[in-house]
């Protein structure tokens, strides 16, 4: 007697009862199966992603929102830092590298940021073709940025401001994409980079042209009364100009030295940054990563930047622990959830157990009267129990990972397949059928008491 063979039909025989209590303890394993899916996928993504970062610098804000505009890009920015004070901030003895991001810009939703080359070097990126970013207005696009639009070598990239569409344009400035990364798996592959000269170049070509602009309006507004004016001065402007000649050539020779000495360049070492005085005294970054050079800067360097400057320190693995905290309520909430649908599933299968073990006292004693033994009857009703748990669990599975597999498809900042497993998995499947064993247990030891006469006679 092959009593899978038979438990199976047993099952079949009563497919509306069974798909109810089947598709209970699936809806119940599902919920517990994708809150393990979601949340080791989120630990990995962020492991992955803030790899050799120890403390992200920002502008004061929110910690949590500097962690995720910088290290995740899924936030804005809480503002930018003087680059002198990041400079500055970088010769800490504490400090062992630290690489300047600059974001703001986006070209067709996705971020442009301004960086060195030490940022892909962090996520061990290499190159598919082409070459890295090292001259201003070149890019290096990530592999899903260069999939989703089509991007090849040699296009111009036009940024706009903003990090989603519909941002204002820099059309006066373009990027030309001189790069293709490889995946990583990271980040790094929903981004485009670019120098942070690059950057500046932008901004400061933008604003140039909109100041031109406004002269020139003003210009034409006031045109007249400018004519008038000068044709006033002019009398006067050449009466003067023997007497005070030498001091103008003077004060022009000054001007001269001044911006000589604005254009000098200044290494910034530990920033990896080539810059001028006058950039070094104006210009800005949104952010700095930084890698701790011994575990007492972890002690000592937050709160030296958070106490002592305008900057704000983040520390990732404190603020992602932090955000998990801040959700973990939710999260168990939803697990305890799962866990009672699934002991409602678990008493829906003993009722269907226990009702067709009523029907089937007849059925048992026939099959005892024709030699099958009491532990048979037993591992009759217990493998029906069983079957009904592990299809049950089987369908919650597919569930989850179906589930977890639209997320990727639903975001392109998140990259899930229906084949993503996790250790946890084998802990509820076992869990599952041992709750598949503990109500099957009582119906079967009430077909192995079953009085073989005591039913026939009343048959």
């Amino acid at each position: 007697m092959n009593l899978l063979l038979l438990s199976i039909k047993n099952v079949l025989a009563k497919p509306l009862s069974s798909l109810l209590s089947i598709i209970l303890f699936g809806f119940g394993v599902s919920i517990i199966v994708s809150i393990f899916l979601v949340g080791s996928f989120l630990k990995s993504e962020i492991t992955r992603n803030a790899q050799g970062i120890d403390l992200v610098v920002g502008a004061k804000g929110s910690p949590l929102q500097i962690i995720l505009a910088n290290i995740f890009h899924i936030d804005f920015p809480t503002g930018n830092i003087s680059l002198n004070d990041a400079n500055e901030l970088s010769k800490n003895r504490l400090i062992a590298s630290a690489i300047p991001l600059s974001l703001g810009d986006s070209h067709k939703g996705y971020r442009i940021i301004g960086t060195t080359l030490e940022y892909p070097e962090l996520y061990n990126a290499e190159l598919a073709s082409g070459a890295w970013f090292e001259k201003n207005m070149a890019a290096a696009v990530g592999s899903k940025v260069a999939e989703a639009l089509g991007i090849e070598l040699g296009d111009q990239l036009t940024s706009a401001h903003g990090l989603s569409e519909g941002g204002e344009g820099h059309e006066e400035a373009p990027f030309t994409v001189v790069g293709l990364m490889k995946s990583t798996g990271t980040v790094l592959d929903q981004l485009i980079l670019v120098s942070t000269g690059s950057v500046w170049e932008v901004h400061s070509s933008h604003g140039d042209e909109e100041h031109g602009s406004h002269d020139e309006t003003e210009e034409d507004a006031h045109g007249v009364h400018d004519a008038h004016e000068e044709d006033e001065h002019d009398h006067d402007h050449d009466d003067q100009h023997n007497h005070d000649g030498h001091d103008h050539h003077d004060h022009h020779d000054h001007e001269e030295h001044d911006h000589h000495d604005h254009d000098k360049e200044v290494n910034l070492d530990r920033l990896g940054l080539t810059v001028t005085e006058e950039q070094l005294e104006n210009e800005s970054i949104t952010s700095l990563l930084v890698k701790y050079r011994s575990p007492m800067a972890a002690v000592q360097l937050p709160r030296i930047v958070n106490a002592t400057s305008n900057l704000q320190a983040a520390a990732p693995a404190y603020e992602t622990a932090r955000l998990f905290n801040i959700i973990g309520t939710g999260v168990d909430v939803v697990n305890i959830l799962g866990v009672v649908i699934i002991v409602l599933s678990a008493i829906s299968v003993f009722i269907a157990l226990f009702n067709s073990l009523k029907e089937r006292k007849y059925e048992l004693a026939i099959m005892r009267s024709m030699g099958a033994t009491r532990v048979k009857v037993f591992m009759l009703i217990l493998f029906e129990g069983m079957l009904l748990t592990l299809f049950g669990s089987l369908l919650g599975f597919t569930l989850a990972h179906f589930g977890f597999s639209l997320l990727g498809n639903a975001s392109e900042q998140i990259d899930t397949t229906f084949l993503y497993f996790v250790s946890e998995e084998v802990k509820v499947l076992t869990g599952s059928l041992l709750v598949g064993f503990l109500s099957s247990i009582l119906p079967a030891l009430m077909a192995y008491r079953t009085d073989i006469s005591e039913t026939l006679a009343k048959a």
